[in-house]
């Protein structure tokens, strides 16, 4: 997304230049060119931009460009958070979906957002034209770290048929490439309960305040690895949480509860004893996503993309332990070739899902294929 610059130039006519023509994800842009006969130093050049509005256009689409996603702070450090800039579009009821524990093993036990009212799990999340969403939650299948991310694009309604199995909304993510030049960055982004407010009618020492310490040190290096044929660009980040919940359960329940447990009330039951009060919550989350580009020729490029999501989280909730661990990896391999105004693209993705819980779950393997005009999707989801 920006401004870019057109030339067109041919023997015996005038040259043309147009440096204001705006080049957007998912939308086409179309330039009539005439060339006049050349003169002595003829040059046509056009100083005005055209027209932001595309009547060709149906779709209802927000495009997220690079400077937001620099610009704009996102506490939770999920680039997903940027949908909800545009219209019409509001974040899921976590009461009802289930929140962050649910047992689907993604980070939300839906989307997150809601496209006009409807369904948080009908939405479709693709990443570099391959399909990046769970068929049962309907959340993202791999987390990125917002340092891979260069630019998304949300369809609200109206989406082609490209975006096909969504009853909701699109959102379709564009990674970042590396270029002649070599870019990185590193940083950290600390949250403690200490520079947190207290609550208005808490108890004011700083005891009270629950326990929320997060840590989340990154880098990203992009760059070439032959000039003008072969880039990368690569991106990890690291996430350390170690918060305190709380429970409250008036004395004479838990007294009442704790005492059938004793008796040998329901023996299947993990737990043995509550006890109300504070307990520890913690995560481990691991995000790694690279890509290479090698530019074959000016009409044939090829990328290899890889994406890895590993998490790992306790819950300790009134004397009991829950862990849960989840690792996610997605490699993508696109081929993209035109020539003479025609073009197809082929796509193959391999996408394995590895989810433990307690080390008691079956193992399912399930092949997929799905056809569009113009693009084919192949892929092997296996489920532990």
């Amino acid at each position: 997304m920006g401004d870019d610059e057109v030339k067109a130039e041919a023997a015996d006519f005038a040259l043309y230049l147009n440096p204001h023509v705006t080049l957007a994800l998912g939308r086409t842009t179309s330039l009539d060119i005439t060339l006049p006969p050349a003169g002595v130093n003829a040059q046509v050049t056009v100083t005005d931009k055209p027209s932001a509005l595309d009547p060709t256009q149906t779709a209802v689409t927000t495009s997220i460009d690079p400077e937001r996603i620099e610009e704009l702070p996102v506490n939770s450090r999920n680039y997903l958070e940027f949908t909800l800039l545009a219209p019409g579009v509001a974040p899921s009821n976590q009461q009802n979906s289930g929140g962050s524990g649910a047992a689907s093993g993604s980070p939300l036990a839906d989307s997150g957002f809601t496209f006009g009212g409807l369904r948080t799990r009908s939405n479709s999340i693709s990443i570099d034209g391959l399909d990046n969403t769970d068929e049962t939650t309907g959340a993202a299948r791999i987390a990125l770290s917002p340092e891979i991310i260069r630019e998304f694009q949300i369809v609200n309604s109206g989406q082609s048929a490209e975006f096909g199995g969504a009853a909701g909304g699109a959102i379709n993510v564009i990674t970042r490439v590396g270029e002649n030049e070599f870019h990185g960055d590193a940083f950290t982004f600390v949250s403690n309960e200490r520079f947190n407010a207290r609550e208005s009618f808490s108890d004011p020492s700083p005891s009270s305040r629950l326990r929320f310490r997060r840590v989340q040190p990154g880098v990203a290096l992009g760059g070439p690895l032959k000039r003008d044929r072969l880039f990368f660009y690569a991106a990890a980040e690291q996430e350390h949480l170690s918060a305190e919940d709380e429970a409250e359960i008036p004395s004479s329940t838990h007294t009442r509860i704790n005492s059938l447990l004793a008796s040998g009330f329901a023996t299947r039951l993990a737990v043995r004893s509550l006890t109300p009060g504070r307990f520890r919550i913690g995560s481990d989350e691991t995000e790694m996503a690279g890509k290479l580009t090698y530019i074959a020729s000016p009409t044939s490029h090829v990328k290899l993309s890889f994406r890895l999501h590993k998490s790992a989280r306790s819950r300790r909730w009134l004397q009991h332990r829950r862990p849960y661990r989840q690792i996610r990896a997605r490699l993508g391999l696109v081929n993209t070739r035109s020539s003479k105004g025609r073009g197809y693209l082929d796509v193959s993705a391999a996408t394995g899902l590895l989810v433990s819980i307690l080390c008691l779950l079956p193992i399912s393997v399930r092949p997929g294929n799905r056809k569009q005009e113009g693009t084919v999707l192949d892929g092997l989801d296996i489920m532990r």
